[in-house]
């Protein structure tokens, strides 16, 4: 691998430690391949050895930050921080790389930093540079579903209104960790310490599909989190896979039901996304085993085609429409965002945009599964949801403009 790189050597696993050595050894002029888990040019891969994963996390130095000093104040106070309070996934997506990754290196896969450390980290930035939002970057946030990591989560949510800090914060989860029966103290703390959003990996609805993804959830199981996580006002985000080399005309048709049914059909985004495939993760060796990759690694996904030709020709149309609303589905998910965080009337609002254009997605997608022609539908849908947004910005400028005639 090295031989085709213009490097020198390559880190394997997570690179704090073997930076740190890497230094000391060139300081020294000590032989490199001596340091665990680095793999050096020319040097035989039996004097290679890996390094064990760092169990205490919170041991390492936070990160400098020293972009933050280049913004000013107002910036500062729209920034969203990235934070990361462990480290490890202990689940094995057959689209995603982590699983691979994690067995590189020996050692306990899922750790997580302490969170009186994590909340120190978070209080630090907010205190030095203002900065108000954070979103924790970790694949798993919430760790494995126990009740050990329940405990753990609710201790921070409970320190975080202790220090009242008054920020806000984003985390990604597995759609199944939250119990519905036993959970809702634990959610309404988290809303309170300051919870703005929720990321979950849904994925797909079909239930042959959610199995080739090795999810381990089925549909039924995703509504009923939902509606769970709903009922205590948490605003959701979600990653959805319409796209990959088996789909079906029957599973396209049934996912956008679905979409719409919990409430997500109105993101071109979510709607028109496409499996990125890499290459050595298990949905690639299904991809290979059917013979339908067709190039090799381009940026670093595997192009291929199809396994059903009438799903190749309705996947062309979507991938154009994409193509064509990216910025437009960028603006109803911030426009969404924006108002759902205000107060009642103007989420009022945002459930009125999302079903306008929902309306309009689902209308696009008939036509597609149909026979009409991506660029006919593009043009009228891209008119028709530029209108919706313009509406909707009307009506918030209404809005503001009666609030402050009450307040003079």
């Amino acid at each position: 691998m090295l031989s085709s790189t213009p490097f020198d050597g390559l880190c394997v696993g997570e690179g704090e430690q073997v930076f740190v050595q890497l230094l000391a050894h060139l300081e020294l002029s000590k032989p490199l391949n001596e340091i665990p888990g680095l793999i050096i040019r020319d040097s035989p891969l039996c004097e290679y050895s890996p390094q064990r994963k760092e169990v205490n996390i919170s041991s390492f130095s936070w990160p400098d930050r020293y972009f933050l000093r280049s913004l000013t104040k107002e910036e500062r106070k729209k920034y969203e921080c990235s934070m990361l309070g462990s480290r490890g996934c202990i689940h094995a997506c057959s689209f995603c790389l982590s699983d691979k990754f994690e067995r590189c290196t020996p050692g306990i896969t899922w750790r997580g930093r302490d969170v009186i450390e994590i909340i120190d980290e978070m209080q630090y930035i907010h205190k030095k540079y203002g900065v108000n939002n954070f979103v924790f970057q970790d694949p798993l946030w919430t760790g494995p579903r126990s009740k050990k990591n329940k405990n753990r989560i609710l201790d921070f949510a409970e320190e975080l209104v202790r220090r009242n800090l008054n920020v806000h914060f984003y985390v990604q989860a597995r759609i199944d960790f939250f119990d519905i029966e036993s959970d809702g103290y634990l959610l309404k703390k988290l809303c309170k310490a300051g919870l703005s959003s929720i990321f979950l990996g849904i994925e797909n609805a079909c239930p042959e599909t959610l199995k080739r993804y090795n999810k381990n959830i089925n549909p039924n199981e995703i509504i009923d989190q939902i509606n769970f996580l709903r009922f205590y006002n948490v605003f959701i985000h979600i990653g959805f896979i319409m796209l990959h080399p088996f789909v079906t005309i029957e599973e396209l048709r049934d996912n956008m039901k679905f979409l719409r049914k919990i409430g997500f059909a109105h993101l071109p985004h979510v709607v028109c996304s496409k499996l990125m495939i890499y290459k050595e993760t298990d949905i690639w060796r299904q991809a290979l085993d059917a013979e339908l990759l067709i190039s090799s690694e381009v940026d670093g996904f595997c192009e291929y085609s199809y396994l059903d030709e009438s799903s190749a020709n309705a996947a062309k149309k979507i991938e154009k429409l994409i193509d064509e609303l990216g910025t437009l589905s960028c603006e109803i998910d911030l426009l969404e965002t924006q108002l759902w965080h205000r107060n009642f009337e103007y989420r009022k609002l945002s459930l009125e945009l999302k079903k306008k254009i929902s309306h309009l997605m689902c209308k696009a997608w008939d036509g597609i599964l149909r026979s009409s022609t991506s660029a006919e539908i593009s043009a009228l849908l891209k008119q028709n949801i530029s209108k919706v947004l313009n509406e909707t910005k009307a009506k918030i400028c209404r809005i503001n403009n009666e609030k402050m005639t009450v307040c003079n």
